[in-house]
Formats: C-alpha cells, sequence, structure tokens
C-alpha cells in the first residue's frame, strides 16, 4: 500500500496548529496552578509564587510586586531578579497604569519591561506587577499579555479578599 503523497503545507498547518495548542496549555497551567496555590499559600509566599511564575511563564529574568494604599506609597512586596535592576524596575511604579504594557527602554539595565495593574473590585488600581529583561526578546503575543493580566486578576482578589477579612476581624 502506497502512503499519500506529502503536502508541505498540510505539516506546517498541522506544526502550527501543535505549537497553539501548547500554547495555550501553558497559559492554562499558569492560571490553573497559580490559582489552587493562592488559595493554600500565606500572603508573602502567595505574593513571591506569583512574581516567580509570571516571569517563568513569560521568559522574563526579573519581577516585582508593588502595592500601595491611599495613605501609603508603594512599596515592593516581592521580588525576582537583582538588587540593582530591580530598583530601576521599581521606578517605573510612579505613573498610573490603565492596562497591561509592554514597554521598551532600549539603554537601560532592563530594555524590555511588561506592566501589568492589579485592581480592586471597584476598578482603581492598587498596585502592579512588573516584569522586566536583561536581555532583548521578541514581544508577547496579546494571548500571553491577558493570560497575566487573568494572573494579576487571581492575585488581586485574594489580597482583596485578606484585606476584607482582616477588617471584618477588626471589627
Amino acid at each position: 500500500m502506497q502512503s499519500p503523497p506529502h503536502d508541505p503545507g498540510s505539516a506546517l498547518a498541522i506544526r502550527s496548529q501543535y505549537r497553539q495548542s501548547q500554547s495555550r496549555a501553558a497559559r492554562l497551567g499558569l492560571l490553573l496552578g497559580t490559582g489552587h496555590e493562592l488559595t493554600r499559600l500565606p500572603l508573602a509566599q502567595m505574593r513571591q509564587r506569583v512574581v516567580q511564575r509570571a516571569c517563568a511563564f513569560i521568559a522574563m529574568d526579573h519581577g516585582l510586586l508593588l502595592e500601595w494604599t491611599p495613605d501609603q506609597p508603594a512599596s515592593a512586596l516581592a521580588c525576582h531578579g537583582s538588587g540593582e535592576r530591580l530598583d530601576w524596575l521599581a521606578s517605573l511604579a510612579d505613573s498610573p497604569v490603565p492596562g497591561p504594557q509592554w514597554l521598551e527602554y532600549p539603554d537601560s539595565p532592563l530594555p524590555q519591561v511588561l506592566r501589568v495593574p492589579l485592581r480592586a473590585a471597584d476598578g482603581t488600581v492598587f498596585g502592579v506587577l512588573l516584569l522586566g529583561n536583561s536581555v532583548v526578546i521578541s514581544a508577547p503575543d496579546n494571548e500571553d499579555i491577558e493570560s497575566l493580566q487573568l494572573l494579576a486578576t487571581l492575585l488581586a482578589a485574594q489580597l482583596e479578599n485578606h484585606r476584607l477579612l482582616e477588617a471584618l476581624q477588626a471589627r
């Protein structure tokens, strides 16, 4: 029995579909795995784990989670990477973040940065996840950025729940 003729076009299409399905599985794994961890970890470990997972997911070597309140300035509550570059990354938290942003700073210690806001249920921004890379890589696609925004939303919900529980216990 003869095998069908080889069609390079269909082989490329199958390969492309396979890569897309791998990418979707990685996104789903990020969200499901982190969602399960967030419910079990103490607050400090929860923050640290989100930064580590976000860096690994998007292949960036520096990450910083900053939070603030109307009364308090931004403070770094979890980080991944080296001190000098993290300090530079922290300097980017001053301006408001309407949504995820991919930024390029060619002559800086971290030439590429992804900023992902943390929003409370009422829509106010109370923190930011900053991811930076010391070498230039290709920009993440929209689905990857959306996945990181969903990750930030999961974290924000857990942080807000924790704050509400503390307020309730104080009463």
